[in-house]
């Protein structure tokens, strides 16, 4: 009787587990298809029809480039207004405010726009004037610009970031001309010319010039930090900077450049005095630290005029003959060579081999007619940085 009520018992615990498996496999399958449901509610797309946006106001001028973000569309037109419409919870549609538009809104800009970018949630707008204007996310730095100080709104009720602001230190006037730009996630890309001279550095520099140059001294120590001087040859326009240590400061003077002798003047108003700068002289050995009884040859009484049609005195070119003669004599004492170095490059060319060619032949075989075949080749092909090198040419005619 004991072994019987035992059985009972081991057959019924059996059967409560097998029901208690069964009702754990059928919540779990139930919470899958509760969860499946709702993933798929929330992944169902909307598949629209290709169908024409109509843009208000756009006066029938034509698209010329679109861009689109994560959420969101830039339409630039021909005349340069720029029109924007989708998500907007980051002010990347730049209309002020956070609202979401669906459909296309002008977006209000100083100049008109000649490029715009589109990053995952922010957008970018390259003006006529070089100036690039920035609006949408600001969280990592895509905007170039931080808060309201560097923002057109100082409203606190308007979002700074959902205004298009100016990207400070690019433009015209800075001589950092924008040419390009271009985002990508929470990136911003932009291209800059940058110019040595702009009407920013006209304005805080001192201008000097002769017949064959004009010189620029920076005034301040702010804009004496890239160059001290800045010298530009009328000829060719070569331009050529002086930033080392070893260059005076002329900041603090008014100089300008002597018409017949080839040195420039100096007039510092702290201390009252005059100078005079030679380039010869920073090459030349000082006589006077020899002995003191030789002449200055740089002294105005002995400088030598080097602009044609000067008129100077006997005395004058007397001791300037007799200063050449007495350096070539003592040259030939000494035995001084003047080593003349040679600017002439060897060119040294290649011998090439039959194998270095390739041979463009029009016709399939040096016989028959002067037909060819309509496979023949008519051209090469190649890109514009390739030196292409002819090594000979041949004609010749079909059936004698």
């Amino acid at each position: 009787v004991m072994q019987a009520s035992r059985r009972v018992n081991v057959a019924e615990k059996k059967d409560k587990m097998q029901l208690r498996q069964a009702q754990k496999l059928a919540k779990e399958r139930k919470q899958r298809e509760v969860v499946n449901e709702a993933e798929a509610e929330v992944t169902k797309l909307v598949s629209l029809p290709p169908a024409e946006i109509s843009i208000d106001g756009s006066g029938g001028s034509p698209v010329i480039q679109i861009t689109v973000g994560l959420h969101h569309t830039l339409v630039l037109l021909q005349n340069g207004d720029v029109y924007s419409f989708g998500s907007n919870n980051n002010g990347q549609l730049g209309q002020g405010d956070t609202k979401i538009r669906g459909r296309p809104t002008k977006v209000h800009l100083p100049l008109p726009v000649v490029m715009v970018a589109a990053g995952s949630h922010h957008s970018v707008f390259l003006l006529t004037s070089g100036q690039v204007y920035t609006c949408g996310d600001h969280q990592k730095g895509a905007l170039g610009r931080n808060g309201l100080d560097e923002s057109p709104v100082k409203s606190k009720n308007i979002p700074w970031y959902s205004v298009p602001g100016l990207v400070p230190g690019v433009g015209a006037k800075y001589g950092r001309r924008a040419t390009w730009v271009g985002a990508s996630g929470d990136q911003t890309i932009m291209r800059i010319d940058e110019s040595l001279i702009n009407a920013h550095t006209l304005a805080r520099s001192n201008i000097f010039a002769s017949k064959t140059c004009i010189g620029l001294i920076p005034r301040g120590e702010d804009n004496a930090g890239a160059m001290k001087c800045l010298m530009i040859s009328k000829t060719d326009g070569n331009c050529k900077s002086f930033s080392g240590e070893e260059q005076e400061d002329l900041n603090n003077q008014a100089v300008c450049l002597d018409p017949v002798y080839d040195v420039l003047w100096g007039y510092s108003p702290k201390t009252q005095e005059i100078r005079c700068y030679n380039v010869m002289i920073s090459e030349a050995q000082d006589l006077k630290k020899i002995d003191p009884g030789y002449c200055d040859i740089f002294c105005p009484e002995l400088a030598v005029p080097t602009r044609m049609g000067c008129q100077a005195t006997r005395s004058h070119c007397a001791l300037h003959i007799l200063g050449c003669l007495d350096t070539l004599t003592i040259a030939n004492q000494l035995k001084l060579q003047v080593t003349e170095e040679s600017r002439e490059k060897a060119s040294v060319s290649k011998v090439y081999t039959k194998e270095d060619y390739s041979v463009v032949n029009r016709f399939e075989s040096h016989g028959g007619g002067w037909g060819y075949s309509g496979h023949s080749v008519e051209a090469i092909r190649f890109m514009c940085d390739t030196d292409v090198l002819l090594g000979g040419f041949g004609l010749f005619g079909g059936r004698g």
